[in-house]
C-alpha cells in the first residue's frame, strides 16, 4: 500500500477524470496567450490560436456533454 490507496492505477485515474480539464485548460490558455503576444512569427501566433482554440472547444464541449448526460 502507498500513500494514493491499494491500487494506484485506479485512484490516479480517477483523480485524472475529476482533474483533467485544469491541465487542459491552462494548454488552451498558454497556447492563447502565445497568440496574442506579439513577438512570435505570425504564423507561430495563428498555429498557437488554432490549437488553443480548437482545445479550448473540445474540452467545453466534452465537459457539458457530461454535464447535460
Amino acid at each position: 500500500m502507498n500513500f494514493l490507496g491499494e491500487n494506484l492505477g485506479e485512484t490516479l485515474g480517477i483523480l485524472l477524470a475529476v482533474w483533467w480539464p485544469l491541465p487542459v485548460g491552462l494548454t488552451a490558455l498558454a497556447l492563447l496567450a502565445v497568440a496574442t503576444n506579439e513577438r512570435p512569427p505570425k504564423g507561430v501566433r495563428i498555429l498557437c490560436g488554432a490549437a488553443g482554440a480548437a482545445i479550448l472547444l473540445a474540452s467545453l464541449v466534452i465537459v457539458f456533454r457530461a454535464l447535460l448526460e
